[in-house]
């Protein structure tokens, strides 16, 4: 079982209803730890080959060569697997095996750290180029060099690359709203992706018109999930929820089903055509 909210709160509340509804009074508090984060699930890549090929578009068709980093990256995750694998094979009987599975949880995030700053960069220069492919290509490519450099011992290009990541994922983000976390589905739950994906994916997305997203999460932020999770379909006034439709779908594996509460909006106008249209063509 796994979850994930843009609010942190949220997620100390599931832990709490989850033990709560498990009746494992038997257990201590605290033993999904692991499996429930915290971030924002439209914002992020969701296949490894997004990251060792950085492009958004791997699966448009078009081949990439596997970056020199690339290799690194994909070592670094099947670390970070196996602790996990040791993590979830623990018998949980008292606190001290709890402190022990977040110790493991703690090391495969910290095998993670240098290959989720390069994705929280790579996802701020999609933001900041707003759907220009080009350039976002030649940001890429940049970045590619800089974290290539970064991973060969230059601990300033580590820090540029993080200054650089803040502040492209700031961009045109509403005075009212916290810091951007995007979701690296991949890395967050590394696991889950070596086996092609969820079984199922369910959820109670926010609702927010499609003339509203503007506004309430920005512009850079509209036209980034336009253009990813959208595949550049211009449905302008798509609903917020038929992009977690697209986003629950990329996450399944192949045998893999999704539920989701929608309004009956999903099965109307740009709404339709940028979520369930694309679904049923797929």
């Amino acid at each position: 079982l796994y979850g994930v909210d843009i609010n942190p709160l949220a997620v100390e509340l599931a832990k709490l209803s989850i033990w709560l509804v498990t009746l494992a009074k038997g257990r201590p508090f605290g033993f999904l730890d692991h499996n429930l984060r915290s971030g924002d699930s439209l914002l992020g890549i969701h296949r490894l080959e997004q990251l060792t090929q950085l492009r958004m578009d791997t699966e448009s068709g078009r081949q990439y060569q596997l970056r020199i980093f690339g290799q690194n990256v994909e070592a670094a995750v099947n670390e970070a697997i196996e602790l996990r694998k040791r993590l979830r094979a623990t018998t949980i009987r008292d606190i001290k095996d709890v402190e022990a599975m977040a110790r493991l949880d703690r090391e495969a995030r910290r095998k993670l750290e240098f290959v989720e700053l390069i994705a929280d960069a790579m996802i701020g220069e999609a933001l900041r180029c707003g759907g220009n492919a080009q350039a976002l290509d030649t940001a890429l490519d940049t970045l590619a060099a800089m974290a290539g450099d970064f991973l060969s011992g230059n601990e300033k290009m580590g820090e540029q690359i993080a200054c650089q990541a803040r502040a492209n994922l700031a961009i045109d983000l509403p005075e009212d709203k916290p810091q951007r976390r995007p979701i690296h589905w991949a890395l967050e739950l590394p696991e889950v992706f070596t086996e092609g994906g969820f079984d199922a994916v369910i959820g109670n997305p926010p609702f927010v018109k499609g003339t509203s997203i503007s506004g309430v999460l920005g512009a850079a932020y509209r036209k980034y999930i336009g253009n990813t999770l959208g595949r550049g379909k211009k449905a302008s006034y798509a609903d917020l929820c038929s992009f977690f439709l697209l986003r629950a779908h990329s996450l399944l594996n192949l045998h893999g089903s999704t539920g989701l509460v929608a309004t009956n909006t999903i099965s109307q106008g740009d709404t339709r055509e940028m979520g369930l249209d694309q679904l049923f063509a797929d």
